[in-house]
């Protein structure tokens, strides 16, 4: 199992790697970094270009640390609104699925120690009595739990991978929506598209804990 760590840790570190080339460039860049320009560099075929950000997705996934919510603006603003949507939901679904491998690679007591990092998570986990579906689709609309982390605990205690998946989808399913809009009007932050953008998901971000108020509540 140490040898399993061993490798995830080395493709974490490469990934590491290639983000941090990524962000010095962007640094060295950054003032011709607008969405046309990095439109111009993606294939210009759709299903080329969509199929770039999803790897991105999975590289994300690896490395546990770039936020899921920058390649949602990303994938907003650099295509059509409802390509942009699929191309989220589908990023989704694949670093989901990433997730899930990893945790079921490293098995529980590795992954054990990422979900640790987190106390809510881990409270959550240990009081976990639900079915598979009801309960990724709980922790996913939880919008300040570590995406990766909960990927990883559902691999490692190898639930059932098609429930795991879709209650993962439709609890995720407001916020990429809504981060989605958010990417396509990015580069008009006064806009009333950008601003109502930031309203909904301060208000997604209040009912999720006011969810896990009450379900902590229930559970005591």
């Amino acid at each position: 199992m140490k040898q399993r760590e061993k490798i995830l840790k080395t493709a974490r570190y490469a990934t590491f790697f290639v983000w941090g080339i990524a962000l010095l460039l962007i640094v060295l860049h950054r003032d011709a970094l607008t969405a046309d320009a990095i439109s111009s560099h993606l294939p210009q075929q759709p299903v080329p270009a969509a199929l770039t950000v999803l790897l991105l997705y999975a590289c994300k996934t690896v490395s546990m640390v770039f936020p899921l919510k920058l390649l949602q603006l990303a994938a907003g603003a650099l295509f059509p609104r409802r390509l942009a949507v699929l191309v989220n939901l589908g990023g989704t679904a694949v670093s989901a699925a990433v997730g899930y491998r990893i945790g079921r690679f490293i098995g529980r007591d590795a992954a054990a120690k990422y979900v640790n990092e987190n106390p809510r998570l881990a409270a959550l986990l240990a009081e976990q009595n639900s079915n598979t579906l009801r309960f990724s689709f709980f922790l996913r609309s939880l919008v300040f739990l570590p995406l990766d982390a909960v990927s990883l605990y559902f691999g490692a205690v190898q639930a059932p991978f098609y429930q795991y998946l879709l209650g993962s989808l439709l609890g995720m399913l407001p916020n990429v929506l809504i981060s989605t809009c958010m990417g396509a009007s990015l580069t008009e932050p006064g806009s009333p598209a950008f601003l109502l953008s930031c309203g909904s998901f301060a208000l997604l971000t209040l009912i999720s804990f006011v969810w896990y108020l009450l379900d902590r509540r229930k559970r005591r």
